[in-house]
């Protein structure tokens, strides 16, 4: 860990999402549903694999690597819509 992290940062639990592997249906509504167990795990922190639209360009099988995005200013409409992901972020907020 680096020296100069936040002493508040130094022991909080990072948990990861991928969104479209995380729930069968693997959408913002899947994780938001999940949120409760996950926090439950004693997750500090939800940190969100890309959550873009994916480049078609080379894609790299069917559905792509999410690392190559093709829109840093919209969410993939296969995980569902922008109000979706805030809904998302809107209740993990509540939940801490």
């Amino acid at each position: 860990m680096a020296e100069n992290t936040m002493t508040i940062c130094r022991n909080q639990v990072i948990y990861s999402v991928f969104v479209r592997n995380h729930t069968p249906e693997g959408t913002f509504d899947g994780v938001r549903r999940d949120l409760p167990r996950i926090r439950g795990l004693g997750a500090d922190v939800l940190w969100l694999l890309p959550i873009h639209p994916i480049g078609e360009k080379a894609r790299k099988g069917s559905l792509g690597c999410p690392y190559a995005i093709r829109d840093y200013r919209s969410v993939n409409p296969e995980y569902g819509s922008l109000d979706d992901f805030r809904r998302l972020v809107d209740e993990a907020h509540s939940l801490g």
